[in-house]
C-alpha cells in the first residue's frame, strides 16, 4: 500500500520578548510607554494576506518509472511550478504526503527526488516530507534502519539550520528525521505541521503518539497540521494508526487538520472532540493514469473569511480537476486565532562573572549567555517586561528571543529560562549585585548556529505576576559546562524587528 507522508503540524510564528524595567525607575517610567508594540487588531489587520500551503501526494510512480506508466519529468514539472508561482500564489510551505519513492532502497531513486526538493529549498521554499511504507526498506517496516536512504538525504542534518524547522522525535542527538515537526508564520497566523512516520504496526508504541501530543501542547497557540502518510481511507474512516493517534491529541483545540495518501482516492471528514471540528483528507492521485499524471492539491487559506479553498491541479497537464471532491471550500479554524499581545521589554542586560563581575551591559546590543567552567567567561542574560496595559485574563505567554549560537556543524546547546526578582535596573545591573532566581526552570530550547526566533512558554509564571505586581522579570542561562555561546539580539539592536517581546494571547 502507498504511504502518504503528510503530517504537518503548521506551526511558525516567532515573536520577540523582552524585558521591562523596575518599576520605580525612571527608565523604565519612560520605556513602559511604548511596551505594547502591536495590539490584537493590528496583528489581525495584517492577517487578511491570502497565502498557500501544497500537498504533493505519493510520487512514487514518478520515481520509479518502469511501472503504472509514471514519468520522473511529472515530478519535475510540479516542482517547475510551485517555484514558478511561488509569488503570485503566495505559497509558504510545502508538503510532502509520503511515498517518496516506489522502492526505500532504490538510491536512484532518492537521488532523483533530493534534487528535485533541493531546488525548493534554493528557491526559499521551506518544505517537510512525512514517511511513508514504500519509503521504508522492507516496505512497511518502520523503525531500526528501514529509512537509512530517506535519513541520508532528508534527516536532521539537512534540516537543522533552516528557520522553518522545529526539532524531531528522537532529538538532536539524532539524525532520524522520520517523525518532524515544521514552523511556520503566514496570514499574521502560527502555524506547526507535524510530520509523523507510517506505522500501521504500531512499532513505536505509545511513544510517538505522546511526543506527538507534547508538541502540541508545548506549541498551544499555533495552529497545528498533522500530517501522516494513511490517516483516512477511501470511506472516510480512519486508519489504525491515525485513530490511535487522534484518540491521544484529539483534547488540543489547535489541531485543526490531518492529511494524508495512501489510498488512491479524495475524500474528506471531520472528526470533533468539545466542539472542535478537525478536517481529515485523504489525497493521492496513484491509481490515476500514467501513476497520477502530476496532480497536486493546492490550500489557498483566507484568513479574513477563516476559509481554506482546495483545488487539485496538474502542472504536467496544466489541468484542474473539478468534481467537489476535488475542487472545495471547508472552514478553515472552529475556534478563531487568538492574536497575541506583544510587549516590547522595557529592560535587558547581560552579565559577566569573574573580573567583570562589577561591569554593567545594559546597553549593548547582544544579551549573552554562556556556562564556562573556566573563570571570566560565564554570562546570564536579564528581561523585564511590564504587565500594566494587559487588562484581560492571559491564556498563554511566550517569551521570543532572535539568535545563535557559535556551536558548529550540527551542534546544538540548551538555554533555561527562569523566573526571576524585579530588584535591577537595565543600566546598574552586574553580576556581582544581580538577584537569584525566584522559580524553578520554566522552560528550555535547543540552539544551533542559524539566526532564528527561539520560544519559551512562560505562562504559568506570567499569570502569577499578572496577579501580583505586573512585572515579569525572566532569566536565561545556559545548562552548566557546555561552554558554549548564546547571543540573541537586545531592545538596543539596530534590528529593531528582531528585538526580544513577550506574546501574550488571550
Amino acid at each position: 500500500m502507498k504511504k502518504v507522508f503528510l503530517f504537518l503540524t503548521i506551526a511558525l510564528c516567532f515573536s520577540q520578548c523582552k524585558k521591562a524595567g523596575n518599576t520605580q525607575s525612571a527608565e523604565s517610567a519612560n520605556s513602559r510607554k511604548q511596551s505594547v508594540t502591536q495590539t490584537p487588531t493590528s496583528l489581525q489587520a495584517a492577517a487578511a494576506t491570502d497565502f498557500t500551503v501544497i500537498f504533493i501526494p505519493d510520487t512514487q510512480y514518478y520515481m520509479d518509472e518502469d511501472s503504472h506508466g509514471g514519468t520522473y519529468s511529472m515530478f519535475v514539472k510540479q516542482i517547475d511550478w510551485i517555484i514558478a508561482n511561488k509569488t503570485s500564489q503566495n505559497i509558504v510551505y510545502v508538503g510532502g504526503l509520503g511515498d517518496i519513492v516506489d522502492n526505500g532502497n532504490n538510491v536512484s531513486e532518492w537521488n532523483e527526488a533530493k534534487n528535485q526538493y533541493a531546488r525548493l529549498s534554493a528557491a526559499g521554499i521551506p518544505y517537510g516530507l512525512s514517511v511513508g511504507n514504500h519509503d521504508q526498506y522492507p516496505n512497511g517496516t518502520p523503525g531500526g534502519n528501514s529509512t537509512a536512504e530517506y535519513n541520508a538525504r532528508f534527516g536532521r542534518t539537512e534540516f537543522h539550520n533552516r528557520a522553518h524547522y522545529g526539532g524531531n522525535y528522537l532529538g538532536p542527538s539524532s539524525n532520524n528525521n522520520d517523525s518532524h515537526y515544521d514552523l511556520f508564520t503566514a496570514g499574521g497566523i502560527d502555524f506547526i505541521v507535524i510530520h509523523v512516520e507510517y506505522d500501521a504496526t504500531e512499532a513505536h508504541g505509545l511513544s510517538l503518539n505522546n511526543w506527538v501530543d507534547e508538541i502540541l501542547a508545548a506549541h498551544s497557540s499555533r495552529k497545528a497540521i498533522v500530517v501522516t502518510h494513511y490517516v483516512i481511507n477511501g470511506s472516510g474512516a480512519f486508519s489504525s494508526q491515525a485513530s490511535l493517534l487522534y484518540s491521544k491529541i484529539k483534547y488540543r483545540p489547535n489541531l485543526f487538520m490531518m492529511y494524508g495518501g495512501h489510498i488512491s482516492a479524495r475524500v474528506s471528514n471531520t472528526a470533533t472532540t468539545n466542539g472542535n471540528v478537525t478536517r481529515l483528507y485523504l489525497a493521492d492521485y496513484q491509481g490515476e493514469p500514467n501513476g497520477g499524471e502530476g496532480f497536486l492539491r493546492i490550500l489557498k487559506f483566507r484568513p479574513d473569511l477563516n476559509v481554506v479553498e482546495t483545488k487539485s491541479y496538474s502542472p504536467y497537464l496544466n489541468q484542474y480537476l473539478t468534481a467537489a471532491n476535488e475542487q472545495f471550500t471547508h472552514t478553515m479554524f472552529t475556534f478563531p486565532y487568538a492574536y497575541p499581545v506583544a510587549l516590547n521589554a522595557v529592560a535587558d542586560a547581560h552579565v559577566r562573572d569573574g573580573v567583570n563581575g562589577n561591569v554593567n551591559y545594559g546597553t549593548a546590543s547582544l544579551i549573552v549567555q554562556r556556562a564556562s567552567p573556566a573563570v571570566n567567561s560565564s554570562y546570564k542574560t536579564y528581561l523585564k517586561f511590564d504587565l500594566n496595559s494587559i487588562t484581560q485574563p492571559i491564556k498563554s505567554a511566550k517569551l521570543r528571543v532572535f539568535g545563535n549560537s557559535n556551536v558548529t556543524g550540527t551542534g546544538t546547546c540548551t538555554i533555561n529560562c527562569y523566573g526571576n526578582g524585579d530588584a535591577w535596573t537595565e543600566t546598574g545591573l552586574t553580576w556581582n549585585n544581580a538577584p537569584a532566581v525566584v522559580n524553578v526552570k520554566l522552560a528550555s530550547t535547543w540552539v544551533n548556529s542559524l539566526n532564528k526566533y527561539h520560544e519559551f512558554d512562560v505562562t504559568g509564571y506570567v499569570q502569577e505576576q499578572a496577579a501580583g505586581d505586573k512585572i515579569v522579570s525572566l532569566q536565561l542561562n545556559m545548562t552548566a559546562n557546555q561552554d558554549k555561546q548564546c547571543n540573541f539580539y537586545s531592545k538596543e539592536n539596530a534590528a529593531a524587528a528582531n528585538r526580544p517581546q513577550l506574546f501574550i494571547y488571550h
